[in-house]
Protein backbone atom coordinates (compact mmCIF):
# COMPACT_ATOMS: atom_id res chain seq x y z
CA UNK A 1 0.00 0.00 0.00
CA UNK A 2 2.83 2.38 0.82
CA UNK A 3 4.43 1.81 -2.57
CA UNK A 4 1.08 2.37 -4.29
CA UNK A 5 0.60 5.57 -2.31
CA UNK A 6 4.04 6.86 -3.21
CA UNK A 7 3.51 5.96 -6.84
CA UNK A 8 0.21 7.84 -6.83
CA UNK A 9 1.72 10.97 -5.24
CA UNK A 10 4.50 10.95 -7.82
CA UNK A 11 1.94 11.92 -10.44
CA UNK A 12 -1.10 13.32 -8.63
CA UNK A 13 -1.88 16.11 -6.21
CA UNK A 14 -2.96 14.74 -2.84
CA UNK A 15 -5.67 17.35 -2.19
CA UNK A 16 -7.41 17.65 -5.54
CA UNK A 17 -6.68 14.28 -7.10
CA UNK A 18 -5.62 16.10 -10.27
CA UNK A 19 -2.18 15.87 -11.85
CA UNK A 20 0.60 17.47 -9.85
CA UNK A 21 2.71 20.27 -11.32
CA UNK A 22 5.43 17.98 -12.69
CA UNK A 23 2.94 15.69 -14.43
CA UNK A 24 1.00 18.68 -15.73
CA UNK A 25 4.18 20.07 -17.24
CA UNK A 26 4.96 16.69 -18.84
CA UNK A 27 1.48 16.55 -20.38
CA UNK A 28 1.79 20.11 -21.61
CA UNK A 29 5.16 19.28 -23.15
CA UNK A 30 3.55 16.47 -25.15
CA UNK A 31 0.68 18.70 -26.32
CA UNK A 32 3.06 21.47 -27.43
CA UNK A 33 5.20 18.96 -29.35
CA UNK A 34 2.16 17.50 -31.08
CA UNK A 35 0.85 20.92 -32.10
CA UNK A 36 4.23 21.95 -33.47
CA UNK A 37 4.29 18.78 -35.56
CA UNK A 38 1.08 19.80 -37.26
CA UNK A 39 -1.33 18.28 -34.77
CA UNK A 40 -3.69 21.23 -34.64
CA UNK A 41 -4.15 23.86 -31.97
CA UNK A 42 -4.53 23.70 -28.20
CA UNK A 43 -4.77 26.14 -25.30
CA UNK A 44 -3.38 26.32 -21.79
CA UNK A 45 -5.29 28.09 -19.01
CA UNK A 46 -4.12 29.07 -15.54
CA UNK A 47 -7.00 29.31 -13.08
CA UNK A 48 -6.01 31.17 -9.91
CA UNK A 49 -8.24 31.51 -6.84
CA UNK A 50 -8.60 35.18 -5.92
CA UNK A 51 -7.61 36.31 -2.41
CA UNK A 52 -6.80 32.81 -1.13
CA UNK A 53 -4.39 34.34 1.41
CA UNK A 54 -7.29 36.26 2.95
CA UNK A 55 -9.36 33.07 3.11
CA UNK A 56 -6.42 31.39 4.87
CA UNK A 57 -6.19 34.22 7.36
CA UNK A 58 -9.91 34.60 8.04
CA UNK A 59 -11.00 30.95 8.04
CA UNK A 60 -7.86 28.85 8.39
CA UNK A 61 -5.92 26.55 6.08
CA UNK A 62 -8.42 23.70 6.35
CA UNK A 63 -11.17 25.87 4.90
CA UNK A 64 -8.82 27.17 2.22
CA UNK A 65 -8.16 23.56 1.22
CA UNK A 66 -11.90 22.98 0.99
CA UNK A 67 -12.17 25.99 -1.33
CA UNK A 68 -9.30 24.70 -3.51
CA UNK A 69 -10.95 21.28 -3.77
CA UNK A 70 -14.36 22.74 -4.70
CA UNK A 71 -12.84 25.08 -7.30
CA UNK A 72 -10.96 22.12 -8.76
CA UNK A 73 -14.16 20.10 -9.10
CA UNK A 74 -16.08 23.01 -10.62
CA UNK A 75 -13.26 23.61 -13.08
CA UNK A 76 -13.23 19.93 -14.07
CA UNK A 77 -16.96 20.09 -14.76
CA UNK A 78 -16.34 22.75 -17.44
CA UNK A 79 -13.87 20.87 -19.62
CA UNK A 80 -14.36 18.06 -22.08
CA UNK A 81 -13.16 14.48 -21.87
CA UNK A 82 -9.59 14.34 -23.09
CA UNK A 83 -8.71 17.72 -21.63
CA UNK A 84 -6.23 17.71 -18.77
CA UNK A 85 -6.33 19.42 -15.37
CA UNK A 86 -3.52 19.68 -12.85
CA UNK A 87 -2.54 21.69 -9.81
CA UNK A 88 -0.05 24.28 -10.98
CA UNK A 89 0.61 25.83 -7.57
CA UNK A 90 -0.85 26.62 -4.17
CA UNK A 91 -3.87 28.55 -5.42
CA UNK A 92 -3.60 27.69 -9.12
CA UNK A 93 -4.89 25.02 -11.47
CA UNK A 94 -3.64 24.40 -14.99
CA UNK A 95 -6.00 23.31 -17.75
CA UNK A 96 -4.85 21.91 -21.09
CA UNK A 97 -7.56 22.21 -23.72
CA UNK A 98 -6.70 19.86 -26.56
CA UNK A 99 -7.85 20.45 -30.14
CA UNK A 100 -9.46 23.85 -29.62
CA UNK A 101 -9.32 27.30 -31.13
CA UNK A 102 -9.39 30.72 -29.48
CA UNK A 103 -13.17 30.88 -29.44
CA UNK A 104 -13.66 27.53 -27.71
CA UNK A 105 -10.88 28.33 -25.23
CA UNK A 106 -12.55 31.64 -24.38
CA UNK A 107 -15.89 29.87 -23.91
CA UNK A 108 -14.31 27.32 -21.57
CA UNK A 109 -12.64 30.07 -19.53
CA UNK A 110 -15.90 31.94 -19.05
CA UNK A 111 -17.69 28.73 -18.11
CA UNK A 112 -15.07 28.21 -15.39
CA UNK A 113 -15.57 31.78 -14.12
CA UNK A 114 -19.34 31.26 -13.99
CA UNK A 115 -19.10 27.85 -12.33
CA UNK A 116 -16.93 29.22 -9.51
CA UNK A 117 -18.80 32.47 -8.87
CA UNK A 118 -22.37 31.16 -9.21
CA UNK A 119 -22.68 29.83 -5.66
CA UNK A 120 -20.69 30.11 -2.45
CA UNK A 121 -18.42 27.25 -1.46
CA UNK A 122 -19.92 25.26 1.40
CA UNK A 123 -17.21 24.61 3.97
CA UNK A 124 -16.99 23.23 7.50
CA UNK A 125 -17.09 26.80 8.80
CA UNK A 126 -19.92 28.03 6.63
CA UNK A 127 -20.25 29.40 3.09
CA UNK A 128 -17.25 31.13 1.54
CA UNK A 129 -17.54 33.26 -1.59
CA UNK A 130 -14.80 32.46 -4.11
CA UNK A 131 -13.84 33.78 -7.54
CA UNK A 132 -11.00 33.02 -9.91
CA UNK A 133 -8.87 34.94 -12.38
CA UNK A 134 -7.98 33.07 -15.57
CA UNK A 135 -5.16 33.60 -18.02
CA UNK A 136 -4.72 31.69 -21.23
CA UNK A 137 -2.37 31.18 -24.17
CA UNK A 138 -2.87 29.47 -27.52
CA UNK A 139 -0.51 26.71 -28.62
CA UNK A 140 1.59 26.77 -30.73
CA UNK A 141 0.99 30.37 -31.90
CA UNK A 142 1.45 31.90 -28.44
CA UNK A 143 4.00 29.55 -26.91
CA UNK A 144 6.72 27.31 -28.32
CA UNK A 145 7.42 25.26 -25.17
CA UNK A 146 5.70 24.04 -22.03
CA UNK A 147 7.58 26.47 -19.79
CA UNK A 148 6.76 29.35 -22.13
CA UNK A 149 3.07 28.37 -22.14
CA UNK A 150 2.98 28.32 -18.34
CA UNK A 151 4.78 31.65 -18.06
CA UNK A 152 2.61 33.41 -20.65
CA UNK A 153 -0.66 32.06 -19.29
CA UNK A 154 0.42 33.27 -15.85
CA UNK A 155 1.28 36.66 -17.32
CA UNK A 156 -2.18 36.85 -18.85
CA UNK A 157 -3.70 35.92 -15.48
CA UNK A 158 -1.80 38.85 -14.01
CA UNK A 159 -3.58 41.18 -16.43
CA UNK A 160 -6.92 39.62 -15.45
CA UNK A 161 -6.15 40.38 -11.80
CA UNK A 162 -5.20 43.96 -12.64
CA UNK A 163 -8.59 44.69 -14.21
CA UNK A 164 -10.46 43.59 -11.13
CA UNK A 165 -10.14 39.79 -10.86
CA UNK A 166 -12.99 37.36 -11.58
CA UNK A 167 -12.12 37.76 -15.27
CA UNK A 168 -10.26 36.17 -18.18
CA UNK A 169 -7.46 37.45 -20.39
CA UNK A 170 -5.60 35.86 -23.29
CA UNK A 171 -1.89 36.36 -23.72
CA UNK A 172 -1.21 38.80 -26.54
CA UNK A 173 2.29 39.11 -28.04
CA UNK A 174 3.88 42.53 -27.61
CA UNK A 175 7.11 43.56 -29.32
CA UNK A 176 7.70 46.18 -26.63
CA UNK A 177 7.16 43.69 -23.81
CA UNK A 178 9.44 41.11 -25.40
CA UNK A 179 12.12 43.76 -25.93
CA UNK A 180 11.80 44.82 -22.29
CA UNK A 181 12.00 41.21 -21.15
CA UNK A 182 15.20 40.67 -23.14
CA UNK A 183 16.63 43.87 -21.68
CA UNK A 184 15.74 42.71 -18.17
CA UNK A 185 17.39 39.34 -18.72
CA UNK A 186 20.52 41.06 -20.04
CA UNK A 187 20.57 43.48 -17.11
CA UNK A 188 20.04 40.63 -14.64
CA UNK A 189 23.13 38.91 -16.07
CA UNK A 190 25.06 42.16 -15.68
CA UNK A 191 23.93 42.57 -12.06
CA UNK A 192 24.85 39.00 -11.11
CA UNK A 193 28.26 39.38 -12.76
CA UNK A 194 28.80 42.69 -10.97
CA UNK A 195 27.96 41.11 -7.62
CA UNK A 196 30.26 38.15 -8.25
CA UNK A 197 33.09 40.43 -9.44
CA UNK A 198 32.67 43.09 -6.70
CA UNK A 199 31.60 45.78 -9.15
CA UNK A 200 28.77 47.05 -6.94
CA UNK A 201 29.98 50.22 -5.26
CA UNK A 202 28.66 53.16 -3.27
CA UNK A 203 28.34 56.83 -4.13
CA UNK A 204 28.13 59.06 -1.06
CA UNK A 205 25.85 62.11 -1.00
CA UNK A 206 26.14 64.53 1.92
CA UNK A 207 23.23 65.47 4.16
CA UNK A 208 23.92 68.75 5.95
CA UNK A 209 22.48 70.73 8.84
CA UNK A 210 20.20 73.37 7.33
CA UNK A 211 21.53 76.15 9.52
CA UNK A 212 25.27 75.60 9.75
CA UNK A 213 25.85 73.60 6.56
CA UNK A 214 27.92 71.10 8.55
CA UNK A 215 27.78 67.53 7.25
CA UNK A 216 25.59 65.29 9.39
CA UNK A 217 26.04 62.07 7.39
CA UNK A 218 26.35 60.65 3.89
CA UNK A 219 23.61 58.66 2.18
CA UNK A 220 24.97 55.49 0.54
CA UNK A 221 23.67 55.18 -3.04
CA UNK A 222 24.34 51.98 -5.00
CA UNK A 223 26.30 52.19 -8.25
CA UNK A 224 27.27 49.46 -10.72
CA UNK A 225 30.48 49.61 -12.69
CA UNK A 226 30.18 47.96 -16.09
CA UNK A 227 33.03 45.92 -17.61
CA UNK A 228 33.88 48.86 -19.91
CA UNK A 229 34.21 51.18 -16.92
CA UNK A 230 30.84 52.92 -17.33
CA UNK A 231 29.13 53.64 -14.01
CA UNK A 232 25.36 53.15 -13.86
CA UNK A 233 23.19 55.10 -11.47
CA UNK A 234 20.66 53.25 -9.34
CA UNK A 235 17.68 54.26 -11.49
CA UNK A 236 19.16 52.34 -14.45
CA UNK A 237 19.32 48.93 -12.78
CA UNK A 238 17.85 48.84 -9.26
CA UNK A 239 14.23 48.54 -10.57
CA UNK A 240 15.31 45.45 -12.55
CA UNK A 241 17.02 44.02 -9.47
CA UNK A 242 13.80 44.51 -7.50
CA UNK A 243 11.61 42.87 -10.15
CA UNK A 244 13.90 39.87 -10.54
CA UNK A 245 14.53 39.24 -6.84
CA UNK A 246 18.15 40.40 -6.78
CA UNK A 247 17.68 43.42 -4.52
CA UNK A 248 18.43 41.52 -1.32
CA UNK A 249 21.93 40.78 -2.56
CA UNK A 250 22.37 44.43 -3.52
CA UNK A 251 21.22 45.58 -0.08
CA UNK A 252 23.58 43.07 1.53
CA UNK A 253 26.50 44.39 -0.51
CA UNK A 254 25.71 48.02 0.34
CA UNK A 255 25.35 47.15 4.05
CA UNK A 256 28.67 45.28 4.07
CA UNK A 257 30.52 48.16 2.40
CA UNK A 258 28.90 50.70 4.70
CA UNK A 259 29.83 48.84 7.88
CA UNK A 260 33.40 48.43 6.61
CA UNK A 261 33.63 52.18 5.94
CA UNK A 262 32.28 52.97 9.41
CA UNK A 263 34.94 50.71 10.95
CA UNK A 264 37.71 52.42 8.99
CA UNK A 265 36.57 56.03 9.45
CA UNK A 266 35.57 56.83 13.01
CA UNK A 267 34.40 60.38 12.27
CA UNK A 268 31.98 59.46 9.47
CA UNK A 269 28.25 58.73 9.72
CA UNK A 270 26.32 56.94 6.98
CA UNK A 271 22.72 56.30 5.95
CA UNK A 272 21.66 53.17 4.07
CA UNK A 273 18.39 52.26 2.35
CA UNK A 274 16.61 48.97 2.91
CA UNK A 275 14.22 48.01 0.14
CA UNK A 276 10.68 46.76 0.70
CA UNK A 277 11.38 43.13 -0.22
CA UNK A 278 14.55 43.06 1.89
CA UNK A 279 12.82 44.50 4.95
CA UNK A 280 10.24 41.70 4.83
CA UNK A 281 12.90 38.98 4.57
CA UNK A 282 13.31 37.64 8.10
CA UNK A 283 16.57 35.88 7.32
CA UNK A 284 18.13 39.05 5.86
CA UNK A 285 17.00 41.13 8.82
CA UNK A 286 18.34 38.64 11.35
CA UNK A 287 21.71 38.63 9.60
CA UNK A 288 21.80 42.43 9.49
CA UNK A 289 20.91 42.78 13.17
CA UNK A 290 23.53 40.14 14.01
CA UNK A 291 26.19 42.22 12.20
CA UNK A 292 25.16 45.28 14.19
CA UNK A 293 25.28 43.31 17.44
CA UNK A 294 28.87 42.32 16.64
CA UNK A 295 29.77 45.96 15.90
CA UNK A 296 27.94 48.00 18.56
CA UNK A 297 30.45 50.83 18.25
CA UNK A 298 29.15 51.58 14.75
CA UNK A 299 25.43 51.83 15.38
CA UNK A 300 25.36 55.43 16.62
CA UNK A 301 26.85 56.49 13.26
CA UNK A 302 24.37 54.55 11.14
CA UNK A 303 20.97 55.68 9.89
CA UNK A 304 18.61 53.13 8.34
CA UNK A 305 16.11 54.49 5.81
CA UNK A 306 12.79 52.75 5.11
CA UNK A 307 10.35 53.96 2.48
CA UNK A 308 7.04 55.35 3.67
CA UNK A 309 5.11 52.73 1.68
CA UNK A 310 7.05 49.92 3.34
CA UNK A 311 6.72 51.37 6.84
CA UNK A 312 2.96 51.76 6.51
CA UNK A 313 2.36 48.35 4.89
CA UNK A 314 2.50 46.68 8.29
CA UNK A 315 2.82 49.28 11.00
CA UNK A 316 3.05 46.74 13.81
CA UNK A 317 5.96 44.84 12.23
CA UNK A 318 7.64 48.05 11.11
CA UNK A 319 7.42 49.42 14.64
CA UNK A 320 9.10 46.30 16.04
CA UNK A 321 11.95 46.53 13.52
CA UNK A 322 12.35 50.27 14.08
CA UNK A 323 12.39 49.81 17.86
CA UNK A 324 15.06 47.11 17.61
CA UNK A 325 17.27 49.34 15.45
CA UNK A 326 16.87 52.29 17.80
CA UNK A 327 17.58 50.14 20.85
CA UNK A 328 20.87 49.22 19.20
CA UNK A 329 21.71 52.91 18.73
CA UNK A 330 20.83 53.41 15.05
CA UNK A 331 18.80 56.32 13.80
CA UNK A 332 15.81 55.43 11.65
CA UNK A 333 14.41 57.60 8.87
CA UNK A 334 11.28 57.30 6.74
CA UNK A 335 12.24 57.98 3.12
CA UNK A 336 9.99 59.55 0.45
CA UNK A 337 7.76 60.91 3.22
CA UNK A 338 4.63 62.62 1.95
CA UNK A 339 4.36 60.56 -1.23
CA UNK A 340 1.43 58.77 0.44
CA UNK A 341 -1.09 61.00 2.11
CA UNK A 342 -1.64 58.50 4.90
CA UNK A 343 1.50 59.95 6.52
CA UNK A 344 -0.26 62.42 8.78
CA UNK A 345 -2.36 59.94 10.74
CA UNK A 346 0.30 57.23 10.89
CA UNK A 347 3.45 59.15 11.81
CA UNK A 348 2.59 58.95 15.51
CA UNK A 349 2.68 55.12 15.35
CA UNK A 350 6.24 54.99 13.98
CA UNK A 351 8.86 55.92 16.55
CA UNK A 352 11.42 57.23 14.05
CA UNK A 353 14.12 59.86 14.37
CA UNK A 354 13.57 61.67 11.09
CA UNK A 355 11.52 61.84 7.93
CA UNK A 356 12.90 62.62 4.48
CA UNK A 357 10.44 64.77 2.58
CA UNK A 358 9.76 63.34 -0.87
CA UNK A 359 11.80 65.24 -3.45
CA UNK A 360 8.85 65.73 -5.77
CA UNK A 361 7.61 68.41 -3.36
CA UNK A 362 11.03 70.07 -3.10
CA UNK A 363 12.51 70.27 -6.59
CA UNK A 364 10.51 73.37 -7.62
CA UNK A 365 9.34 74.47 -4.21
CA UNK A 366 9.74 78.23 -4.81
CA UNK A 367 7.45 77.97 -7.88
CA UNK A 368 4.52 76.15 -6.25
CA UNK A 369 2.37 77.61 -3.50
CA UNK A 370 0.65 74.25 -3.03
CA UNK A 371 3.98 72.50 -2.44
CA UNK A 372 5.04 75.27 -0.08
CA UNK A 373 1.89 74.81 2.00
CA UNK A 374 2.30 71.04 2.04
CA UNK A 375 5.99 71.10 3.00
CA UNK A 376 5.49 73.79 5.64
CA UNK A 377 2.64 71.80 7.20
CA UNK A 378 4.60 68.55 7.06
CA UNK A 379 7.62 70.09 8.80
CA UNK A 380 5.39 71.53 11.53
CA UNK A 381 3.70 68.14 11.97
CA UNK A 382 7.04 66.35 12.30
CA UNK A 383 8.25 68.93 14.82
CA UNK A 384 5.14 68.26 16.96
CA UNK A 385 6.22 64.62 17.15
CA UNK A 386 9.85 65.55 17.90
CA UNK A 387 10.88 64.10 14.54
CA UNK A 388 13.59 65.80 12.49
CA UNK A 389 13.11 66.53 8.79
CA UNK A 390 15.40 66.13 5.78
CA UNK A 391 14.53 67.91 2.52
CA UNK A 392 15.70 65.90 -0.51
CA UNK A 393 16.37 67.05 -4.09
CA UNK A 394 17.36 70.57 -3.10
CA UNK A 395 18.72 72.13 -6.30
CA UNK A 396 18.30 75.92 -5.93
CA UNK A 397 19.27 78.40 -3.28
CA UNK A 398 15.73 79.82 -3.40
CA UNK A 399 14.34 76.42 -2.35
CA UNK A 400 16.99 76.08 0.36
CA UNK A 401 16.10 79.50 1.81
CA UNK A 402 12.41 78.61 1.95
CA UNK A 403 13.20 75.31 3.67
CA UNK A 404 15.37 77.03 6.25
CA UNK A 405 12.59 79.51 6.95
CA UNK A 406 10.15 76.62 7.48
CA UNK A 407 12.49 75.08 10.04
CA UNK A 408 13.69 71.95 8.24
CA UNK A 409 16.61 70.34 10.05
CA UNK A 410 18.67 68.95 7.15
CA UNK A 411 19.18 69.51 3.44
CA UNK A 412 20.23 67.07 0.71
CA UNK A 413 20.53 67.49 -3.03
CA UNK A 414 22.79 68.65 -5.83
CA UNK A 415 22.90 72.19 -4.41
CA UNK A 416 24.48 70.69 -1.31
CA UNK A 417 26.62 68.09 -3.02
CA UNK A 418 26.43 65.46 -5.74
CA UNK A 419 26.95 61.75 -4.94
CA UNK A 420 30.67 60.92 -5.10
CA UNK A 421 32.25 57.49 -5.25
CA UNK A 422 35.49 58.86 -3.83
CA UNK A 423 34.57 61.61 -1.34
CA UNK A 424 37.37 63.34 0.59
CA UNK A 425 36.83 61.38 3.79
CA UNK A 426 37.75 58.10 2.08
CA UNK A 427 41.22 59.35 1.29
CA UNK A 428 41.72 60.96 4.71
CA UNK A 429 44.13 59.28 7.06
Amino acid sequence: LLEERLSYLASYDELTGQLNRASLRDSLYEVVARCQDGGGMAAFLVVGIDHLAIINEDYGYDVADEVILTVSRRTASCVANGDIIGRAGGNKLGVILANCNGETATTAAHEILDAVRTSAVRTSKGPVVATVSVGGVMIPSGAASASEAMARAEEARGYAKQIGRDSFRFYRPSARRESLRRQNISMADQIISALDENRIHIAYQPIVHAGSGAIDCYECLARMTMPNGEILGAQEWIPVAERLGLIRRIDRRVADISLAVLRQHENVSLAINISASTATDGSWIRGFLSDLTKNPQLTTRLTVELTETLALRDIEESSKFISRLREMGCRVAIDDFGAGYTSFKNLQHLDVDMVKIDGSFIQRLHESENDQLFVRTLIALARNFNVQTVAEWVVTEADAELLRSYGTDFLQGYLIGAPEMNPPFLSAC
